[in-house]
């Protein structure tokens, strides 16, 4: 036997809403007490809802012909990614001074092509140097 949905916190509603959905609920009744949840990302992180919604996509047939169904489908659709854009918001709020960082981003120049995008760390390329031949000055006095 399974919680209602309503028992459930919103990370482990998102852990069986696979299994709810196939319980054959009317759509009115998984809106209020499942997708309203879902869509507010409330209790679960964006990756978890990201995660089930591309598991949802490939265990239904989101490009379903019955127009009922195809409305469920596109409803909770809807609900994950409402949900995964409200779960971002509130994580991304919470670091100080993101805007700055984003405009960083923004302005940043990209890689030439083929170049990596980091530099080496300063370990490997003091390794390099070291292992380097040095020149010892023998043959500028023998020639």
């Amino acid at each position: 036997l399974m919680p209602e949905p309503w028992q459930l916190s919103l990370a482990e509603l998102v852990d069986e809403v696979d299994e709810i959905l196939r319980m054959g609920f009317e759509q009115e009744f998984l809106e209020q007490y499942v997708l309203r949840r879902v869509a507010e990302g409330d209790g679960a992180g964006p990756e978890h809802l990201a995660r089930t919604l591309q598991h949802l996509r490939g265990a239904f047939d989101m490009h379903s012909t019955d127009p009922v169904e195809r409305t469920l489908l596109e409803a909770v659709e809807g609900a994950f990614l409402n949900g995964i854009d409200a779960a971002a918001e509130r994580r991304v709020s919470a670091i100080s001074d993101w805007e700055k960082a984003v405009i960083w981003l923004d302005l940043s120049e990209p890689p030439p092509p083929g170049a990596s995008a980091l530099p080496p760390p300063p370990t490997t390329a003091r390794r390099r140097r070291s292992s380097e031949p040095q020149p010892t000055g023998a043959d500028d006095e023998g020639g």
